[in-house]
Order: structure tokens, then sequence, then C-alpha cells
């Protein structure tokens, strides 16, 4: 007697005996490892992650050229602050910086005077930015802004305090509601923030020698330098001294 099983590929009854299927044609015996329908899931899950993948690829390079652009945009404003202060052009540096606190220009223009027999510079050469961080700020009961020192060792609070000229931004980023504590029984309000900070490296000319400068400047989110802080300077004859 002819027994009945069921086709591997559409479930329709047929005889075992039988060379093809009647209702799918496939042959009996030789089972599909996927059945018609399991293509369509697959086609459509393929379909699905290259449509994901295509769309993180476009924000992923949207994000970066972002990046690029703002990492571009702050070397513009370091380079065209740092021409105007080398060179005592005192209107650009006034173009370039926080128009908030005027009594940043009077320091920048202190820290320059510590470098009298090189500066102010001839002719300013190549910018090179040597890292782009996030710098915290500090501001107690409306005093001077301060930040994290550029410097380390012993001597690191009394030299950052007199090669730095910090000043309140222009616009107020990444900070958080002045808030009160008490120092010593008395109540103080601390207002806090973050700006990117630029490492950098400025070669200029005093007369026919080269120098290099070495500092950092932090510019806010209006592009306008906030704080100068300075390293040292190279000179031909090694790092020069600073004015005492």
């Amino acid at each position: 007697m002819r027994a009945i099983i069921r086709c591997p590929s559409c479930f329709t009854y047929v005889y075992d005996d039988a060379k093809a299927c009647h209702g799918c044609g496939e042959r009996i015996g030789k089972r599909k490892l996927l059945r018609r329908g399991s293509w369509v899931v697959i086609a459509l899950i393929v379909c699905a992650y290259a449509a994901t993948r295509g769309i993180n690829l476009h924000q992923d390079k949207q994000s970066r050229v972002r990046r690029e652009f703002a990492a571009a945009e702050r070397a513009s404003v370091v380079r065209g602050f740092l021409h105007a202060w080398l060179t005592a052009d005192e209107a650009g540096v006034d173009s370039w910086i926080s128009t908030r606190d005027r009594a940043c220009k009077e320091e920048m223009a202190n820290l320059r005077d510590l470098y009298p027999t090189v500066l102010p510079a001839t002719e300013v050469g190549d910018l090179e930015v040597l890292s782009t961080r996030e710098q915290n700020h500090i501001q107690r009961n409306k005093g001077k802004v301060v930040h994290p020192s550029f410097y380390s060792g012993s001597e690191a609070k009394v030299k950052a305090r007199r090669m730095t000229a910090t000043c309140e931004p222009t616009k107020w980023v990444g900070g958080r509601e002045p808030f009160r504590n008490f120092a010593d029984g008395v109540a103080v309000v601390d207002r806090t923030w973050s700006l990117s900070s630029v490492d950098f490296e400025v070669e200029f000319r005093k007369d026919e020698e080269r120098y290099t400068l070495y500092g950092r400047v932090c510019v806010d989110d209006a592009r306008k330098v906030t704080c100068l802080t300075l390293g040292h300077v190279e000179g031909p004859e090694g790092t020069v001294p600073v004015e005492e």
C-alpha cells in the first residue's frame, strides 16, 4: 500500500513514491534548507541592517565633520589672537578677547612684559596645536577667575598666578548655577564652568632671531579668548629667562 507523506517544502499531502509534489513542484526527498518565506525574512533583515548602518555612517561622518570644523575654527581664533598679542597689536588683542572683563586686557599685556628681550615680535610664523581638551574654571564671589594649573611642581601656584591671565567668558557654557558653600564659616558663592583649551606652540621672530612660545589658550563658545597661560619661550640659546 502506498504511504502518504507531507511535502517537506509546502506540507502538501503526497504519495511517498511521487517524484515531485503536485502542490509546489519540488522533488520529494530533497528538502530546501530554507523555505520560500525564510528568504523574504532574511532579505528584510539585510535591508534593515544596511539602512541602519548607512544612517550610522552618515551620522558619524557628520559628527566628524563638525568636530573638524570646530577644531579648525578654534585654531583660527588662537592664531589670530596670538599674532596680535605677540606683535603688541592692542586693537587686535581687544577684538579677540572676551569683552566681558576688560581688566583681562591689561593682564595679557603684563604677560608680554615678562619677556622684554624677545617681545613684541617683529614677525609671527606657524602655529601648531598640540592638544585640545576641556578646561575647568571657577569664580568665587565674583572674584578672579581661576583654573587648574598649567604647571607642576612645588612652585606651580606661584608661577601659575604670574604666568596666567584669565577672564570671564562672553558666553557661559557647560557650567552650573552658582552655589553656596562655607569656607571657615563664611558663605561663599562659587560659579564653575568648562571651556575648550588649546595647548600650542607658535614660532616668531624678534629682528633676525627665531623663537618658539609654548602655552595654552582657552576659547569660549562665542569664539573669544578668555585665558592665556604662558609655558616657556625657546630661543637659539635655549630657554629664555623670565624678567624678574
